[in-house]
């Protein structure tokens, strides 16, 4: 029992170490084929049905560029960019509903990246995230299925080169189980001691680090009200995916 203990505590300890850890990650890349084009990327949170609510969040590389989830850098200088989340499967597209959708993070500053932070999904569903360019919207609103389709506002036009990068990403919520908070607070002298070593690693080491005990998480799960979270969590790498996703739904001038 002593031995499962502080099995428990070290997984406490990474699961605070390592939180704000994906247990969706998603990126895809690829080339913008033409100026009318809908990309759409599949989101399957089934496997995550334990989880009531997930906080789902996207966000493109292409135009500003910056470190991506899977440690690699976009250069930037791609696709101006609109991107739109509905509920549903590509399985059955008329059963899809519009959720929300993001333009440019601050066109005033420049910053025409496309990003959506935190939006409530609910685990054990799907949903698909579609990317278009900045001037080619959607034609339903809120409730509308993805048939509703898209059009371009203004003339189809490309503002840098053809190149799109999108990382898809889902949290669960932060509120801890009320035994989560004795595991952590006995380890907060060890966290101190442990976090910034950790937190210093590049990208790939650090997924590595959190990976490396996703067994022990999962011989604890008789034991630890942790087990679920922590095996999403260190389990969990990034979907790369360079193919060519895209899907017209009547994209019309």
């Amino acid at each position: 029992m002593h031995a499962i203990m502080k099995a428990g505590l070290l997984l406490g300890l990474l699961a605070a170490l390592c939180s704000g850890t994906p247990v969706y990650q998603a990126i895809y890349r690829g080339t913008n084929a033409s100026a009318n084009s809908v990309y759409s990327f599949e989101i399957d949170l089934t496997a995550l049905s334990s989880y009531p609510t997930l906080y789902l969040s996207a966000k493109t590389f292409q135009f500003s560029g910056g470190q991506m989830l899977d440690g690699a850098t976009d250069s930037g200088s791609g696709i101006d960019s609109q991107i739109w989340l509905f509920s549903g499967s590509l399985g059955n597209l008329l059963a899809t509903s519009f959720i929300t959708g993001n333009d440019d993070i601050n066109l005033t500053a420049g910053q025409r990246d496309s990003q959506l932070l935190g939006q409530a999904v609910t685990g054990g569903n799907q949903y698909i995230l579609a990317l278009t360019l900045h001037n080619n919207d959607f034609r339903g609103s809120v409730g509308s299925p993805i048939t509703a389709g898209f059009y371009s506002a203004g003339q189809w036009a490309f503002v840098g080169d053809r190149h799109y990068a999108v990382q898809i990403w889902a949290t669960p919520d932060a509120t801890p189980e009320p035994s989560t908070y004795v595991l952590i607070a006995s380890g907060l002298v060890a966290m101190v001691l442990l976090s910034r070593r950790i937190r210093g690693l590049p990208p790939r080491k650090r997924y590595r680090v959190c990976n490396s005990v996703a067994s022990l998480a999962g011989h604890l799960s008789s034991v630890s009200p942790l087990s679920d979270l922590l095996t999403a969590i260190f389990t969990t790498r990034p979907n790369i995916r360079d193919t060519d996703p895209s899907i017209q739904f009547g994209s019309r001038r």
